[in-house]
């Protein structure tokens, strides 16, 4: 927020938070997507990727693996990309481990070397209407 204070940080929740958590308070907004209480618990998560790529113009991803629930969701972010509806940038693809020539600075490569035991994650940016 001191380097970018014009940038908002927005948590998307898959679950009805029960009550106030402390986590919640670094967030400019969370949001519980309507018609998510429908979704049965076990499908809320990808319910909740539809959701974000439904409502961004861009992707940014860090995905290292082609299974799972972030792979699925990259692949799908993918197709709409191939229709013109999203850019996507999937750092996990970008990223090397010991590449000096990879044009990172110090903090892409923090933040790969963050994510590195992670099976995916997704940061969007410049979302529509949310």
């Amino acid at each position: 927020k001191k380097e970018y204070p014009y940038l908002r940080l927005t948590l998307l929740v898959a679950y009805p938070p029960a009550r106030k958590r402390s986590f919640l308070s670094g967030y400019d907004q969370v949001i519980y997507p309507e018609g998510l209480e429908l979704v049965p618990p076990r499908f809320a998560i990808p319910a909740l990727n539809r959701y974000m790529l439904e409502k961004s113009d861009y992707l940014i991803a860090f995905v290292k693996r082609n299974w799972g629930g972030a792979a699925q969701t990259l692949k799908n972010a993918r197709r709409l990309e191939r229709q013109g509806n999203l850019v996507v940038t999937n750092l996990g693809e970008k990223l090397e481990r010991n590449n000096p020539g990879n044009g990172l600075n110090d903090k892409a490569y923090n933040m790969q070397e963050a994510a590195r035991e992670s099976s995916g994650g997704f940061l969007l940016c410049r979302h529509k209407g949310i």
